[in-house]
């Protein structure tokens, strides 16, 4: 378990020209099936898109809180003449001097001393835990690192993640107007990375949120339009014909286009198309994958957890099947990860989702496949050996499940299992480990024992 093993390289597929392919995707009613095909022209004219190339090298990063002051003066200044362009009212200005003097850090030195000396240098050096009460400026200090970065290290990277992708949207937005002036022509310094197939509940979120009729009430652009177009070229290569009697006129549903699920279209073209996927060759001028032309220059990112954790990355530009969070390990010099605890709530979610097997409401895996094995084998008297074994096993584990709650009941168990059970603090892990080894025959012995021996 030393070695460094490579990714696994994803096939990039081009499509041809005069060839049809055919794709799955949706409408808001229904689910389609639609035929495209391309000109010599629109394939030749596909352009390469600069994309990640190795592990980004950290160092220990530090900034003296003096420098963050003047990153507060500067918002101040930037959002007075916003404020001015675009009829702001005071709530809307963020009073970023007057929130950096609230500032109070202190550092936690060896042995959990605090120092009672405000700090006057942060430093970021692995894992930096900043603590604090709700409102003590924890999401002030990460925004004006983030603007740190892009006035004074052009090099570095940051990425914030944060609850909710509006939320992410509203952050990158702000970020964008204090360093830009024209969401379609500037380039931006801030990006939201999004999941793909939520695109739909993105833009009804982003559409009916206060952030976004705000603008639209003082005629300030908004940057989410810049990533949550629905323009869609794919759409259009579809025939007059599909779009009338299939589409009945009404457009694909936003993350839906399937734009690497491209397949060779049968001889006989009623029939579903299958074998190896094809790329859309719009992808790389694409208006509704903005998104990831501006994340190679953007100097931050915003996120969350849930899209760090199932976001991956289009085949058009990574052919490594890899992540969201695996992009922002590899490519990030600072992770901000802003509300800690929610974020750590999502992630256990994720990677240790919890897999009820039987409980009262009788919803649990093996309640449910108890009664279907048992249907199965009331219609067929006559099994394979494969059906007979299965049966036997899942009757073998409702036994076993049926044997452990018993043995942890309040009238039954308490003198065998319950009172091991609450000798100390247990993960589930932990507890099945104890309870395998038991039921082995085998001597117990703590966690703590085993992992030092």
């Amino acid at each position: 378990m030393t070695a460094e093993l490579n990714y696994r390289r994803r096939e990039r597929k081009q499509v041809d020209a005069g060839t049809y392919y055919q794709f799955q995707s949706e409408t808001k009613e229904e689910p389609v099936r639609l035929r495209v095909r391309f000109t010599q022209q629109q394939v030749d004219t596909s352009p390469s898109q600069p994309w990640f190339d190795g592990l980004q090298a950290r160092t220990t990063f530090t900034v003296d809180l003096d420098d963050l002051r003047e990153e507060a003066i500067f918002l101040d200044r930037r959002e007075e003449i916003l404020a001015q362009q675009y009829n702001w009212s005071n709530n809307s200005k963020g009073n970023w001097v007057k929130r950096f003097n609230k500032l109070n850090y202190h550092k936690v030195v060896q042995g959990n001393i605090v120092e009672q000396q405000s700090a006057q240098t942060l430093t970021i050096n692995g894992f930096t835990h900043v603590a604090g009460m709700v409102a003590s400026g924890k999401s002030t200090l990460s925004l004006l690192l983030a603007s740190h970065v892009i006035r004074n290290s052009p090099n570095l990277r940051i990425t914030i993640v944060v609850g909710d992708v509006q939320s992410a949207i509203k952050i990158a937005n702000q970020i964008n107007w204090w360093f830009g002036n024209d969401p379609e022509q500037d380039e931006p310094v801030a990006v939201p990375i999004l999941g793909r197939t939520q695109r739909d509940k993105h833009l009804q979120g982003f559409s009916g949120s206060d952030d976004y009729l705000t603008h639209l009430e003082r005629r300030q652009p908004h940057w989410g339009e810049r990533w949550l177009s629905t323009v869609c070229p794919l759409q259009a290569k579809i025939s007059l014909s599909d779009r009338n009697n299939i589409l009945k006129g009404k457009p694909l549903k936003p993350g839906k286009e399937l734009c690497q699920s491209l397949r060779r279209e049968p001889k006989d073209k009623n029939k579903k198309a299958t074998g190896k996927y094809y790329l859309c060759p719009f992808f790389h001028s694409c208006p509704s994958q903005q998104a990831y032309r501006d994340m190679t220059k953007a100097r931050v990112w915003i996120t969350t957890a849930l899209g760090m954790a199932y976001g991956e990355m289009p085949n058009h530009y990574e052919l490594r099947p890899i992540k969201v969070g695996e992009l922002v390990y590899e490519q990030s010099d600072i992770v901000v990860f802003d509300e800690a605890d929610t974020i750590i709530e999502s992630l256990d979610k994720v990677y240790a989702e919890q897999l009820t097997l039987t409980d009262r409401s009788r919803s649990g895996v093996f309640d449910l496949t108890g009664v279907k094995t048992e249907q199965s084998n009331r219609i067929e008297a006559l099994r394979s050996p494969l059906k007979s074994r299965w049966s036997a096993v899942q009757r073998n584990a409702q036994t076993a499940i049926n044997i452990t709650l018993t043995l942890l009941s309040n009238d039954l168990g308490k003198d065998v299992l319950q009172e091991w059970v609450q000798q100390g603090h247990f993960t589930p892990h932990v507890l099945f480990y104890k309870l395998a080894r038991r039921v082995a025959g085998l001597e117990e012995y703590t966690m703590k024992s085993h992992n030092s021996s």
